[in-house]
């Protein structure tokens, strides 16, 4: 495996992605119900987030943003 593998991915209770990576980093979407936006955060191993996160107003753009976060972080941990 490369080291910008995604290892898993799962979809939970409709509100939620997380793709994970084999050194640990995760890639997170989730609806948050109080500001009512999709939030694409990437974390390290450590869960501490890393660079800034996305909002998003709804379910479809927060789709391609954790899509385009993938491909970017698999660029970056590539060394692309």
């Amino acid at each position: 495996m490369r080291m910008g593998s995604v290892i898993s991915v799962e979809l939970k209770l409709i509100a939620k992605m997380i793709t994970t990576f084999e050194n640990g980093h995760i890639i997170d979407t989730w609806y948050d119900r109080k500001t009512r936006n999709w939030i694409t955060q990437l974390r390290d191993s450590n869960d501490y987030q890393i660079g800034d996160a996305i909002f998003s107003g709804n379910k479809k753009d927060a789709t391609i943003s954790h899509k385009e976060m993938i491909a970017n972080t698999i660029n970056l941990l590539s060394g692309g």
